[in-house]
């Protein structure tokens, strides 16, 4: 599966393409929901609706060269938020961890919005 990162303002190499491993998440389609259970045995549902800001992104792939790994470090430094493309949508969001365990690396989004439709 190919993923990206790109800045949201020009900057001639602030996009990584990645070719994601299947332990790569995309997040569950969920809502705001919460139940209460009732004295008469019946349940109270609150329905907060669906935002696409409940999802989690985690993106795991083969880690790569040196210069690669750099310009993920480089982009999670100097942007606050990113352009993350994948198979479901492309997502404005914001980076939360970015990781190394043996060969394989590693980077948890927490999407803002959906850029695209």
């Amino acid at each position: 599966m190919l993923a990206t990162i790109s800045a949201l303002i020009f900057d001639p190499v602030g996009y990584v393409e990645f070719d994601a491993l299947a332990s790569t998440k995309l997040g569950d389609d969920t809502r705001r929901v919460s139940r209460i259970a009732t004295m008469d045995g019946a349940a109270s549902v609150n329905d907060g609706g669906y935002s696409e800001s409940d999802r989690t992104i985690e993106i795991r792939w083969k880690t790569g060269t040196y210069a690669s790994e750099d310009n993920v470090r480089r982009m999670l430094q100097l942007y606050p938020q990113l352009l993350v493309c994948t198979q479901v949508g492309a997502y404005i969001a914001v980076v939360d961890t970015y990781g190394v365990v043996s060969n394989e690396s590693f980077l948890r989004l927490l999407p803002i919005s959906k850029a695209s439709a």
